[in-house]
């Protein structure tokens, strides 16, 4: 009767433990079982009928060995399956993952680029502004000066203007 044992590994022991196992049931096929079969091949050369047909009672026990390594053989190969899944999964997972994040940081970067290019716009609509406004100011200022340059020689005309009248004009008297 057979019993199947398992025990519990680091998910990053398992290569080495599955090569352990392997290594155990490549022992018993290379040197076990080789001499068992030439225990097997003598009997069946033998001309007594005993030692003959004992043969066949070791056939049976041979291949049930046989079929008992099959059987480990076939829980190796599901442990390093099942491990491929895991490390494919887990790869495909982080590969996922990392783009995710780089389709985030994509994300990431037109948003700054979208505020960076509404906060030129803006910082550029204010410049008008304040070029606009400069400007105004400016001619505001050259429209002053020119109408009190336009006030002086206004008042400078109209004095000449008095000061001609009053030449024609009798002197008066303090009088009256």
């Amino acid at each position: 009767m057979r019993a199947k044992i398992t025990k519990t590994v680091d998910i990053g022991d398992i290569p080495a433990e599955s090569r352990k196992m392997i290594d155990q049931v490549k022992n018993v096929l290379v040197y076990y079982m080789p001499e068992k079969m030439s225990e097997i091949v003598m009997y069946s050369l033998s001309n007594k009928a005993e030692e003959y047909f004992h043969a066949a009672e070791l056939l049976k026990l041979f291949r049930e060995y046989l079929k008992s390594y099959d059987e480990s053989l076939q829980e190796i190969e599901n442990i390093m399956l099942g491990y491929k899944d895991y490390v494919y999964k887990k790869a495909k997972q982080e590969q996922e993952q990392s783009q995710e994040t780089a389709l985030e940081e994509s994300e990431q970067k037109k948003q700054l680029e979208e505020a960076a290019r509404k906060r030129q716009e803006a910082d550029q609509q204010m410049i008008n502004k304040i070029d606009s406004f400069l400007n105004e100011t400016l001619q505001e200022e050259r429209n002053a000066e020119w109408a009190a340059k336009e006030q002086a020689e206004y008042e400078k005309f109209m004095s000449r203007v008095m000061d001609a009248e009053g030449s024609n004009e009798p002197a008066e008297n303090e009088e009256g």
